[in-house]
């Protein structure tokens, strides 16, 4: 099976906590898919990305496929 996810990717931020990660709806949907299938199927992810220290997080996270 071949899943494509394609929409936005962002960092959510939570000031009262401190805290910032990735997501987005597409973003979640592909972390959650890849997480649900078995590896022999395939999940992509499309997105615009800034060229910028949020977009480069967010390279970064999906390159390491840390799902």
């Amino acid at each position: 099976m071949n899943i494509v996810c394609a929409g936005d990717c962002v960092i959510d931020r939570y000031v009262d906590r401190h805290l910032e990660q990735c997501g987005g709806i597409s973003f979640n949907v592909a972390v959650h898919a890849r997480r649900a299938l078995p590896m022999t199927d395939s999940v992509h992810l499309i997105s615009a990305v800034g060229d910028d220290d949020a977009g480069r997080r967010l390279l970064a996270r999906c390159r390491r496929r840390v799902w």
